[in-house]
């Protein structure tokens, strides 16, 4: 049996790899998935549950010692969301988006 390096394992078929994804690479999009799935309306029991127990230690502070892995998975995944999710408006009321084109100078 000969062993490879994880690396040329997880690179394209094409370039003598096999083709498999790194989970170190996809932890974070993967957590941050699941963060903002709870922080978009739902009526899941599972919402509701973790709504409940978590919503006011999720967005802010930093998991403690003895924290479940349900904050610790969110709490990552809220730190790569953050990057991500700074906007800034105007006067607070109304943003439509949809539809509109954006232009990078």
């Amino acid at each position: 049996m000969h062993y490879v390096d994880w690396p040329i394992v997880c690179l394209l078929t094409s370039h003598g790899g096999f083709g498999l994804h790194s989970l170190d690479k996809w932890r974070g999009p993967l957590r941050s998935r699941h963060a903002w799935d709870l922080l978009q309306p739902s009526v899941s029991v599972f919402h509701s549950i973790v709504r409940h127990r978590y919503d006011d230690r999720l967005l802010r502070g930093t998991p403690k010692h003895g924290d479940s892995p349900v904050i610790r998975i969110l709490h990552d995944g809220v730190a790569h969301l953050d990057p991500l999710l700074h906007w800034l408006i105007a006067d607070g009321a109304s943003i439509s988006v949809l539809g509109q084109t954006c232009s990078w100078i």
